[in-house]
């Protein structure tokens, strides 16, 4: 290889981080005649975030179920792989997935392009969280964005108070959006 010199030469390669590549910082090392020298900083980000999704909902003690749930944007990544969501009921809440006598373990994604798909759920055994495996975020492109919700109600006995379901997935978690207990 030329280097050009005497003078400066900047050099580089291209480079791209897996899906599990932990985030952070890192840098490569280049050794040209025997002097090592790292490269400048590689900063590995998510391929995609979570936030809560919408407006405050209202769930009445007794009631009837709201949908809370939250949105998922892509970063600029290309092929995000299939992921594990949970989703976790706020601990004394009163709260519960579906209804007394009808209970709903489902996830709803609303995709980027307007396509809605259910997945179904296995129940933790204190009823308290929700896993879904193989769960496609549907957010194909960067800035692409779409939500998911799943269905919750608060039991006649529930406080008086604002809360939410925690959503996690591949390591990100979030608040659902708001749910007043009234």
């Amino acid at each position: 290889m030329d280097l050009k010199l005497p003078g400066t030469t900047v050099m580089w390669v291209a480079v791209s981080a897996g899906h599990a590549t932990p985030l952070g910082t890192t840098s490569l090392t280049f050794t040209i005649g025997g002097k090592t020298s790292p490269s400048t900083t590689i900063v590995v980000t998510s391929a995609f975030s979570v936030s809560p999704g919408g407006a405050t909902v209202t769930a009445e003690r007794g009631g009837r179920p709201v949908y809370p749930g939250v949105e998922v944007r892509n970063s600029g990544s290309q092929a995000i792989p299939r992921q594990t969501v949970t989703a976790l009921l706020p601990a004394r809440a009163g709260m519960r997935f579906g209804v007394p006598g009808n209970p709903d373990h489902q996830l709803t994604v609303w995709g980027a392009h307007g396509k809605t798909t259910v997945y179904m759920g296995s129940i933790s055994d204190d009823g308290q969280c929700l896993t879904f495996s193989d769960v496609d975020l549907a957010i194909p492109t960067a800035e692409s964005q779409a939500v998911m919700w799943v269905c919750v109600s608060a039991a006649d006995g529930a406080p008086s108070d604002s809360t939410s379901v925690e959503f996690s997935i591949d390591g990100r978690t979030s608040p659902s959006t708001t749910i007043k207990i009234i």
